[in-house]
């Protein structure tokens, strides 16, 4: 019989490999500054947009993934900081409320990112009930599971799962909320923004 392993050792496990692929992917990423051919528009100053666009690359493009939702808000929440930071050069009578507004939008859209809402509800939760993860054999299979701490502890699981389910429906609100702040806030206040 197979002892029990903490997911801990596991996840260390994985995370050896995942960094070993991240720094094998490291090497071919290019360390040098790359030029890139660009069909400049009639009409704009190649001195002004040469730096613009190589402030683009190097704060969205190193980690542009097309599969994600989270890189669509970095490049929101990129531009509502250029922008932010362009009207508090007074273009703008209304300057410093355009700027809170836009700050608005750009905090939750970090929060949306950070994907932070149910780390500290669940750690409160695994605290009250003294538990942690692991392995357990049952069936001659080796499946995660939430242990109590305490070698022969044991822990009211059914309790455990109805605040965990709690958790996760009360993370998922606030991360809709949050949406609704980003998105309402725009829909609300981007035409009023360059007036």
């Amino acid at each position: 019989m197979r002892k029990s392993k903490p997911v801990e050792d596991s996840y260390d496990a994985i995370n050896k490999v995942l960094e070993a692929s991240k720094r094998k992917r490291e090497k071919t990423r290019t360390k040098k500054p790359t030029t890139i051919g660009i069909v400049v528009p009639k009409g704009c100053i190649v001195k002004e947009l040469k730096p613009v666009i190589q402030q683009y690359v190097n704060e969205l493009l190193a980690d542009d993934f097309d599969w994600d939702f989270s890189y669509l808000l970095r490049m929101i929440k990129y531009k509502l900081s250029r922008m932010r930071k362009a009207l508090k050069g007074g273009y703008s009578a209304d300057a410093d409320k355009v700027c809170a507004q836009m700050l608005e939008v750009e905090k939750a859209l970090g929060r949306i990112d950070d994907d932070d809402y149910s780390v500290k509800r669940i750690d409160v939760i695994h605290k009250k009930y003294d538990v942690k993860f692991g392995t357990k054999e049952e069936n001659g299979k080796c499946l995660f599971a939430t242990l109590p701490r305490k070698k022969n502890g044991t822990f009211d699981e059914k309790a455990y799962n109805a605040e965990i389910k709690r958790a996760f429906k009360d993370a998922d609100d606030e991360r809709h909320k949050d949406l609704a702040i980003a998105f309402d806030g725009m829909k609300k206040n981007v035409l009023s923004w360059w007036d």
